[in-house]
């Protein structure tokens, strides 16, 4: 197999490995609660119980089938008390939506919280939100459930739908209530087109009051992947119906009354990590805390990081995301070993024998004669489409001519191709890496630019050195002028002497002359291939003087001591601007440093900038500015001669 064909079954490999891993997320394991079914869910620990550990979990069922609920700490099973209701006094705030789009709904759920709330125990706290074009506390906590009838009573269907600030506003009231264990019953029927406060903002405040969200959310209209996400969050229930009524009768009160607490006695130390596992039937739920603390909802009950001592690097992002890199090496070189296997290898000694065995010539390979590194009609087939939308955008011309200028041996359809797929291929797995559009959008964007830098680098690279081997090789083509060569013989005789690139492109020149096409053509061909203004002027010195006649040798020369004299300016030029060019890179890359290092070291205060409107516009304008300000430093000190 011929270094080439590696070098594109690796790409092709590399691809295949990238999209391998590009796979479905894990789904969180499921506690019941589907319209009548059971619901279970564990609300709060307290390792301070002077009996022992205390359970906390909401259960919907029959009370009667908590005897046969387990508990595993550690993955040791537990012994557990007698179940016992739980006697915390409870508030609950009920957040109505009350805008246009309920003016059908709104008497039903009028009648239906009104019922809710005359069928909760005795000495519940409850109170009132409700949203429209803005939320508003309608009635503060209360036991009286006609206080609450009569806030319900006075709603109005009107306006637009302002959900996030009004779970907010019932946030605040359970903040402003510590004693309560909060619960919220968020009922909404259209999604949010009028709230100021972000639902970053909401659910950061509510989970950190270890709110219990019950959202009903009102079919068809109701938003309810806004719902799942503050109940996936906060913890709680989503559900979705036609009949509000019959759902706050049979879902949301007997998950508000219908708490317990379980007694057992903790085997592991004061200041461990337990972690427990909860098991009843079918249903099964895990959670995490620290033995000796009172701990209750979402955030305080997640899984809690072992910090083994050491092991801080290999679980940090840095450490994921190396993993992600390491794995994404083995699946590219066993798809590699795989293509390599089942590829016959032509570099053995009957392959290099072949075309003297073969009577009738050797047959070319179809490989060479297309210069493909499509390996299969499907790829093929995805080259080809790419080729023929490139070529009606005009993006194929210019990306041939930026592979030529930078001596890169690849088609413009297939480089198109493949940086597609990379880029796509990078885009999702950012995105689950991080689940964070912002970032991934930025992120994929620098990775997306990449590949063009690194062909413009090697371009100008490659510019650079021909601009500086030119007054040289014209001296050297004079001299061969003067010694008795034809134009023709200077050329070859020269592109056999000097180094590459202008080695190379004069030995193409060559090349394309002796298969017909006019000398003066291949060298302004090459003049073009180099974007090379100067030896586009030397080539049209050339073109006149054999047109009227003349010493050629002593133009060249004349040329030359020109090229000379300019590029020893521009040296002097690159070395006077060396300063500011290098101020300009250090200004332009030192907040995107700063960014990252502030990043690493605290995420989540630098993460608001991703997730909050106003970071969003900050970081939009900053990177504009940055952008300006760059440009303009770079205007300053490129000096054109």
């Amino acid at each position: 197999m011929r270094p080439a064909t590696r070098l594109r079954l690796a790409a092709l490999a590399g691809v295949v490995g990238l999209l391998a891993l590009v796979g479905p997320a894990a789904v969180a394991q499921s506690t019941g609660g589907a319209d009548g079914e059971p619901f279970l869910a564990v609300r709060s620990v307290d390792s301070q119980y002077a009996r022992g550990t205390a359970l906390g979990v909401t259960w919907t069922g029959d009370a009667a089938d908590l005897e046969g609920l387990r508990v595993t700490e550690n993955g040791e099973e537990v012994r557990l008390g007698a179940p016992l209701e739980n006697t915390d006094p409870k508030g609950v705030v009920f957040v109505v939506e009350s805008s246009s789009a309920m003016d059908t709904a709104l008497a039903g759920v009028k009648d239906a919280v009104t019922a809710l709330a005359a069928d909760l125990p005795s000495g519940t706290e409850m109170a009132l939100v409700s949203y429209a074009d803005s939320a508003q506390l309608v009635r503060d906590f209360t036991t009286d459930p006609q206080a609450i009838a009569d806030g319900v009573d006075g709603l109005v269907a009107d306006g637009a739908t302002a959900m996030w600030d009004g779970v907010y506003a019932g946030a605040q009231a359970l903040e402003d209530a510590p004693d309560l264990q909060p619960n919220m019953v968020v009922i909404s029927a259209s999604p949010d087109s009028a709230s100021v406060t972000s639902p970053t903002r909401v659910t950061g405040l509510a989970t950190s009051l270890g709110t219990s969200v019950l959202a009903v959310g009102i079919e068809p209209g109701a938003p309810a992947s806004a719902l799942d996400q503050l109940v996936s969050t906060t913890g709680g229930r989503y559900l979705a119906t036609a009949d509000v009524d019959r759902t706050l009768k049979r879902e949301v009160r007997p998950t508000l009354v219908g708490q317990y607490d379980l007694i057992f006695a903790t085997q592991e130390k004061s200041g461990a990590v337990v972690d427990l596992g909860v098991e009843l039937g079918d249903l099964t739920t895990a959670v995490s805390y620290v033995d000796g603390a009172d701990v209750a909802g979402n955030l305080a009950l997640a899984p809690v990081a072992v910090d083994s001592g050491g092991g801080g690097l290999l679980q940090s992002g840095v450490a994921k995301l190396l993993a992600v890199v390491f794995a994404l090496v083995a699946v590219t070189l066993g798809v590699y070993a795989i293509v390599l296997v089942f590829t016959k290898d032509e570099d053995g000694l009957s392959a290099v024998l072949q075309v003297y065995s073969d009577p009738y010539g050797a047959e070319a390979d179809p490989e060479d004669a297309d210069g493909s590194a499509a390996t299969s009609a499907l790829i093929q087939r995805a080259v080809d489409l790419t080729e023929e939308f490139a070529e009606r955008q005009g993006v194929l011309a210019k990306t041939e001519g930026a592979l030529e200028r930078a001596a890169m041996p690849l088609r413009a359809a297939e480089a198109l191709f493949f940086y597609g797929a990379f880029t796509l291929a990078a885009f999702v797995l950012l995105f689950l890496l991080t689940g964070n559009l912002m970032a991934t959008a930025v992120v994929g964007i620098v990775l997306a630019a990449i590949p063009p830098m690194v062909v413009s680098f090697k371009a100008k690279k490659r510019q650079k050195e021909f601009l500086a081997q030119l007054p040289d090789t014209l001296a050297l083509l004079a001299g061969t002028l003067r010694a008795g060569y034809s134009l023709m013989q200077g050329v070859e005789a020269v592109s056999q002497e000097v180094e590459d690139p202008m080695g190379l492109e004069l030995r193409r020149v060559v090349t394309e002359a002796r298969l017909g096409r006019p000398l003066e053509e291949s060298l302004d061909g090459m003049a073009e291939r180099m974007d090379s203004p100067d030896f586009a002027w030397a080539v049209m010195a050339i073109r006149i003087q054999r047109e009227v006649g003349g010493n050629l040798s002593e133009l060249l020369l004349t040329v030359a001591e020109t090229m000379t004299a300019r590029e020893r300016l521009r040296r002097e030029v690159a070395a006077l601007t060396a300063e500011g060019r290098v101020s300009a890179y250090v200004l332009a890359g030192l907040p995107v440093a700063l960014g990252l290092v502030m990043y690493t070291i605290n995420p989540k205060y630098t993460g608001t900038l991703f997730s909050e409107t106003l970071g969003i516009v900050l970081l939009v304008l900053a990177a504009i500015g940055m952008l300006v300000g760059f440009l303009w430093m770079r205007k300053i000190i490129n000096i054109e001669i």
